[in-house]
């Protein structure tokens, strides 16, 4: 494994972004039937649906609250969505029947679309509202944080996000294209890439939830967090909250007797442990110095892309 050449707070960035990213995965979870695997597939139609319109800034500007209409989507063949959410074709095409029968979808000669129906339901408006919280909270976070603006400035100069004005009211304002790039980072670092158990989306997802939960609280203490947000030391075990099957079932909205199930399975292959008080993700194993790095320069390139988006938007008015 590579070695840090230097302590910049790589594991503090690392810990808030997987926040974001698993409240965000529960987010659409609840929207699309509470199925893993429906989800991931509803991520990749609506990004392919509409991802070309971040190189339009016209088209922006006219849908950067409500997002594009129904006309203006990108329809994506069924093979394309299964490489996007890493399925293969026939389990793809399954998933988007059920999405379309669920009237989430649409399908024509030209490929998988958002529906009109959900298009203008208020779930749709929801999930582009909670994208915009979570990078508003996301960069809320990290912007206190003075060696963490230091360090995505490193990664890139056009990292100004943090020197935005009412950033809460311009990100409102202009929530279409904050859930884009949003959408973009969440497909880029899915949560089952973070680590490898198996094929298996749902037991990545516990595993993950697992883990987020495990370091909630150090994430919510400033001091803490920064105390441990360089690659060493990592969080001693003493100072994460063990997390029981309950309340990881509350946190995943799942069944317990499936969550009961998956655990013993993450228990039995070494990746999780039983402290008696609940369990714990040993060692921070899921945040691997390689991982921290992409998450640290994914950080970094959605900051400059918003800051980018806000200006060009500007330039036109």
């Amino acid at each position: 494994m590579t070695e840090p050449a230097a302590d910049p707070p790589i594991r503090l960035i690392g810990r808030k972004m997987g926040q974001a990213l698993f409240d965000s995965a529960m987010d659409w979870k609840r929207v699309f039937g509470g199925n893993i695997n429906h989800t991931s597939v509803a991520l990749a139609v609506w990004l392919a649906n509409t991802e070309y319109s971040l190189k339009d800034p016209a088209l922006l500007r006219g849908s950067r609250h409500d997002g594009l209409t129904f006309d203006q989507l990108k329809p994506i063949i069924a093979s394309h969505v299964a490489t996007a959410s890493d399925f293969d074709d026939e389990t793809a095409r399954r998933y988007l029947t059920h999405l379309i029968e669920t009237g989430l979808l649409i399908r024509s000669d030209e490929g998988y679309a958002l529906s009109p129906a959900f298009m203008g339901s208020a779930d749709y408006g929801r999930l582009i509202d909670l994208s915009t919280r979570r990078v508003l909270d996301l960069f809320s976070y990290l912007n206190q944080f003075e060696a963490v603006r230091v360090h995505l400035r490193s990664l890139s100069s056009e990292y100004d996000i943090s020197v935005i004005d009412n950033l809460d009211l311009r990100l409102t304002e202009n929530r279409y294209i904050v859930h884009l790039h949003f959408m973009r980072l969440i497909s880029k670092f899915s949560i089952e890439r973070y680590f490898v158990l198996d094929d298996s989306k749902l037991l990545a997802m516990i595993g993950f939830g697992l883990f987020v939960e495990n370091v909630r609280v150090c994430t919510a203490d400033p001091v803490m967090a920064l105390q441990y947000g360089a690659y060493e030391p990592p969080l001693p075990a003493s100072l994460k909250t063990p997390v029981s099957m309950r309340r990881l079932a509350i946190a995943l909205d799942t069944p317990q007797e499936t969550i009961r199930r998956n655990v013993l399975q993450l228990e039995q292959s070494g990746f999780i442990v039983n402290t008696g008080k609940g369990y714990l993700v040993p060692g921070e194993n899921l945040m691997l110095y390689e991982t921290m790095v992409s998450q640290s320069a994914a950080i970094a390139r959605l900051g400059a892309d918003i800051t980018h988006a806000l200006a060009d938007l500007d330039a036109m008015i």
